[in-house]
């Protein structure tokens, strides 16, 4: 049996008077969950709120699974509505996560080439410039999925969470610009995390009332690069954003007093399974194999390559393969369907 990663969800702030509900009894009917999700190129699929909507019947929406996606295969918001970890609940997911994407484009720009798809076409969010949380939040959500919105999705805040994540692309912009001379880390995060909390209250402001937030992955831990040394500053970013976040999601929040913001500790998820990459099936943790970059053939073997595709953490030199998205799915799983079943404030049920 292989050992389940803990200690993911550091802190859980439980400030909804939903919360004081008794506990629902593991029969009885759950409501489906509706997920809003924001993030950069972990978590994005290439969604259009132009194209088919997600329901419960086609969770995803658009595009078909699993979405056009950086890995070439599929990524943990691809997963979730199959994860066996939700328990089969009924879900629909908006994913408005764009590859490249920081907290706050005016702080931290992203310098990432523009992505395209078999086509060569951009992914809307790419079209509308939501490199942010900022803009994936007024560009996308509020005009579509707000109160007055384009699209009537009709969520219901009481079984609706908003999934964030970012920190990945700021924590590169911010190390490049330091070493160069341009600015202090700590100016960069306090910034970024004053513009995620601002962020944050305008979802509050819409209706939002359940936040999953993830931290930042170890970054110092990406396969070494043909081009530069590791970075000593990295990890000391990562450990500044990562305490903030962790502040962010401990105490309740004037701008947004009865939310619940809950954390995902993806630093300690994925360190767990690179520390023990047996248990989940890895085999090469400090390298990334170009043939295996964009592949959607995770069985794919290349001889060059020593092990097959899944058998790696990384799909290339920043993104985890399938295979470490899959523990993740299950994880958020674990979180969404456990906290439904307690019925302490996220389904209301």
């Amino acid at each position: 049996m292989k050992p389940r990663p803990k200690h993911y969800i550091l802190t859980t702030l439980l400030a909804s008077p939903l919360s004081a509900l008794p506990s629902a009894p593991l029969t009885h009917p759950r409501p489906p969950l509706t997920l809003f999700t924001f993030g950069d190129s972990y978590s994005s699929t290439g969604f259009s709120p132009l194209g088919p909507p997600p329901s419960f019947q086609n969770p995803l929406g658009n595009p078909e699974y699993p979405g056009i996606t950086t890995i070439g295969t599929a990524d943990y918001t691809s997963l979730l509505p199959s994860t066996t970890t939700l328990n089969h609940s009924s879900l629909r997911l908006y994913n408005l996560a764009c590859g490249g994407a920081t907290i706050d484009d005016r702080i931290v720009a992203t310098t990432d080439p523009p992505w395209r798809d078999d086509r060569g076409v951009p992914p809307y969010c790419e079209e509308v410039g939501a490199l942010s949380l900022r803009k994936q939040v007024e560009d996308i959500f509020l005009p579509y999925y707000g109160p007055t919105g384009a699209r009537k999705a009709n969520w219901d805040p009481n079984h609706t969470v908003f999934t964030l994540w970012f920190g990945v692309n700021d924590v590169l912009h911010i190390e490049d610009n330091v070493r160069k001379g341009r600015g202090t880390a700590t100016a960069y995060i306090h910034a970024l995390m004053a513009s995620y909390t601002a962020s944050i209250a305008k979802l509050y402001a819409a209706g939002s009332r359940r936040v999953l937030i993830f931290n930042v992955p170890p970054l110092d831990r990406l396969p070494p690069s043909s081009t530069s040394s590791p970075s000593i500053l990295i990890p000391t970013i990562i450990t500044q954003l990562n305490s903030l976040l962790t502040t962010l999601t401990s105490h309740p929040h004037p701008s947004f007093p009865l939310a619940t913001l809950t954390l995902l500790d993806a630093h300690a998820l994925f360190s767990s399974i690179l520390d023990h990459p047996a248990a989940f099936g890895i085999k090469n943790t400090t390298g990334a194999c170009p043939p295996y970059a964009f592949s959607r053939e995770e069985e794919l073997w290349v001889e060059g390559c020593g092990v097959r595709r899944r058998e790696y953490f990384w799909a290339d030199g920043l993104h985890p393969t399938s295979t470490v998205q899959r523990v993740l799915a299950g994880e958020v799983g674990r979180v969404l369907a456990g906290d439904r079943e307690m019925g302490d404030g996220w389904s209301g049920s």
